[in-house]
């Protein structure tokens, strides 16, 4: 009779659980890939951000425009991933300043009586109206790598509005320069009467 010793079948046992293991692990589906969750960040409007207008005659840029400033007075922008992806901004409409101009050949300061007049025709129902409408808001609808765009509630209208540029992120500051034209035939008769057109300038800063 033939013995089997302890030690074969000990050996045996081993190899037969090291191809069983080496079966499973060759066997086994890749690992599914985790999907980071989105970086949503929140961007608050300082007191450094100015949005400057001109208001110019068609033709006659150089001859007749008035500039000044208008106060953004809150506001925010949201970011996924480093991506506008909302926000919006209220800009008070009665925080209008008259910085400079010129009309019929002469320069226009901000004491000058034109620039009062200017000023006036804010009040206008058939120009700013802002009587009615003391505020204006901004909501951002999107962006890509040529700008922002957003809807402008203004005197009672809402219009279209294309920002153009890329806004900057860095060390917890965002900040977009750009200049833009603003259509606001739809909403003031009077500019489209005069053939005034709108341009305007942007300076935001927003912090976390």
């Amino acid at each position: 009779m033939k013995y089997i010793s302890i030690a074969t079948i000990m050996a045996f046992f081993f190899t037969s659980c090291g191809q069983d293991t080496a079966d499973t692990v060759s066997t086994n589906e890749p690992a599914e890939e985790v999907v980071p969750e989105p970086v949503v960040e929140t961007y608050n409007l300082t007191e450094g951000s100015t949005l400057g207008w001109t208001g110019y005659e068609e033709g006659n840029e150089e001859g007749h425009h008035h500039s000044g400033t208008v106060q953004i007075k809150s506001g925010s922008v949201e970011t996924t991933d480093g991506q506008i992806t909302g926000g919006s901004f209220t800009i008070g409409m009665n925080e209008i300043a008259y910085v400079s101009g010129a009309s019929k050949g002469g320069e226009v300061s901000p004491d000058h009586e034109i620039a009062g007049k200017i000023l006036g025709h804010f009040t206008d129902s058939l120009f700013l109206n802002n009587v009615n409408y003391p505020e204006a808001g901004f909501s951002i609808v999107s962006s890509d790598e040529n700008g922002v765009t957003g809807e402008l509630s203004f005197a009672g209208s809402t219009l279209s509005v294309f920002i153009p540029g890329t806004p900057s992120v860095e060390g917890g500051k965002l900040s977009h320069e750009a200049e833009f034209d603003l259509d606001l035939s739809t909403a003031s008769p009077y500019l489209t009467e005069a053939g005034w057109k709108i341009r305007m300038n942007l300076s935001l800063i927003a912090t976390k």
